[in-house]
């Protein structure tokens, strides 16, 4: 078990024989005690330096996991660069080998992996003209001054309240989020409403009607992202 003090405990016993110092060492053991402050004192040094050492240890480290980090993710940044540029690479592959009878991508087919393209689907929202988005799909962010509005509501009255509007500002935003659902709902509801039998040109129309028009000022962006896909 480590006997050795801390650098609490060191500073701790050194103020102590301080003190002792301020109220009198008698004679008699002024040689034992100055011996044992001289201690102390080359004790507190040392481990004033070894705490200090510590801490440029620390920062020295704390540096190099800096560097470290930034050497990493330019590592990082280069192999995805590297997966981007080869997954498209094969994906161009798989294009160029056309459909099969049931309208999929082919597969690249290995003796444990299988390659082939994921053709996704992702929605994002388009104000066309906010002016006429329904007013149920906006909010407004109201700010007045803390010092108006307190004085508002200790002393609410007419005067007070003209005071206030002057003083408030709005700003008026679209609720991107629930505009998507809608349209988005909308869609599925136009889609699953044609017949079967209804030609692919007529459907997409259908839909893409009910992308555009379902609220007015607003659309859905359909974005059909494809990815390689390992199996």
């Amino acid at each position: 078990m480590s006997t050795a003090l801390t650098l609490y405990e060191i500073v701790d016993d050194y103020q102590a024989l301080l003190d002792t110092a301020e109220g009198g060492v008698p004679e008699e053991q002024q040689d034992e005690f100055y011996l044992a402050l001289l201690e102390k004192d080359l004790a507190l040094k040392s481990k004033v330096d070894g705490a200090a050492q510590f801490l440029t240890y620390c920062e020295q480290m704390e540096q190099n996991c800096d560097r470290e980090i930034l050497r990493l993710k330019a590592l990082k940044e280069n192999f995805s660069k590297t997966k981007e540029r080869f997954s498209g690479y094969v994906i161009n592959i798989i294009h160029a080998q056309g459909k099969d009878q049931k309208g999929k991508w082919r597969k690249l087919e290995g003796n444990s992996n299988v390659l082939t393209i994921k053709q996704g689907t992702s929605y994002s929202t388009a104000i066309t003209d906010e002016a006429e988005v329904p007013v149920q799909y906006k909010k407004y962010t109201i700010s007045v001054p803390a010092e108006a509005w307190e004085a508002f509501l200790s002393n609410i009255d007419i005067e007070a309240a003209e005071g206030i509007q002057r003083l408030i500002s709005v700003e008026a935003s679209c609720d991107k989020n629930a505009i998507k659902d809608v349209i988005k709902a909308k869609m599925a509801e136009v889609e699953k409403a044609l017949p079967e039998n209804t030609p692919e040109a007529e459907k997409e129309a259908a839909i893409d009607a009910a992308r555009i028009s379902t609220i007015p000022g607003a659309a859905v962006i359909v974005n059909k992202p494809i990815s390689l896909v390992r199996k």
